[in-house]
């Protein structure tokens, strides 16, 4: 099966360790991501990402699961 390779903007949620004014916190954003890889799944809970595939045997490395609540944008690149 031929898979699919995809460029997903999403936005991540981001912390901090330390104790700091809740002014501080308040200016604090999420981090914006980009993130390139193979379709293995995508339903309507989240998209599955893997960073490396083993076409012969249909296996996966390096996954990465991001919620749809999170993703801005999916883009399907051309492999050359």
């Amino acid at each position: 099966m031929k898979l699919k390779l995809a460029q997903v903007d999403w936005v991540d949620s981001t912390g901090n360790q330390k104790w700091e004014k809740n002014a501080d916190t308040k200016s604090r954003e999420c981090c914006e991501i980009r993130t390139v890889g193979y379709v293995i799944d995508r339903n309507t809970r989240h998209i599955a990402l893997a960073a490396s595939v083993d076409r012969e045997y249909g296996e996966n490395n390096d996954r990465l699961l991001i919620p749809c609540g999170c993703i801005k944008r999916i883009r399907y690149l051309q492999e050359k």
